[in-house]
């Protein structure tokens, strides 16, 4: 019989490393938002029958002052540096897409946060901290783990910037997860960053049409 060690270990190969793979093969870009979708589904279902999970997790446990200041304080800086690199490299991407496309772009400002961002936050943080996290012995490694498994998730964009990008926000969305306990909180971050992506000039590393 296998030990719950042992199929925790094939479950997260299963889900983090393989089905990744897979998809990068299969879809190649194409919209996956229904396989996101169905892989949150299943994982919150197994969250809400695990009776040792927190739903307190699920909600704004600390005071804004102390979460909402840093977090907002952080991203001003990190966009700033993202819109002079974008600046500098590629100018004429800049801000093209509200320029271009403000009424698709408000749309995306709107339903990229509850379609993309909220299935991530349970597969890629609530799920792993909760059920994946004790196999790895440390802090320091669940949070580089954590933000490994999230750049793996975007495989399929086929695109090194992309992986590049999304392993250093992933670092900021587990650690802001572990330091709040809070899942509101790092998929509120992650909406921030990825709105600012898509508004700056990055957004085509992010969408299925990254690929051709």
């Amino acid at each position: 019989m296998l030990t719950t060690m042992f199929r925790r270990w094939i479950e997260f190969a299963s889900l983090y490393l393989v089905l990744p793979g897979m998809m990068a093969w299969l879809i190649k870009g194409k919209p996956f938002l229904l396989l996101l979708w169905l892989a949150a589904g299943l994982s919150a279902a197994a969250l809400y029958r695990d009776p040792s999970f927190d739903r307190r997790l699920l909600s704004l446990k600390h005071a804004h002052g102390r979460v909402l200041g840093p977090l907002l304080a952080r991203f001003a800086v990190l966009a700033a540096a993202l819109i002079l690199g974008v600046a500098w490299l590629h100018p004429e991407s800049l801000f093209n897409f509200p320029r271009q496309r403000p009424e698709l772009w408000v749309l995306v400002m709107l339903f990229y946060p509850v379609l993309s961002v909220c299935p991530q936050g349970i597969v890629y943080r609530a799920l792993f901290f909760h059920r994946y996290a004790p196999l790895f012995p440390s802090p320091h490694i669940r949070l580089v783990v954590a933000a490994a498994v999230f750049s793996l998730g975007h495989l399929m964009f086929l695109n090194v910037w992309t992986l590049l990008l999304t392993f250093a926000g992933g670092l900021l969305f587990a650690r802001t997860y572990m330091r709040t306990g809070s899942l509101l909180w790092s998929s509120l971050e992650h909406a921030l960053y990825g709105c600012a992506m898509f508004t700056i000039g990055l957004g085509r590393l992010f969408y299925h049409g990254a690929v051709n």
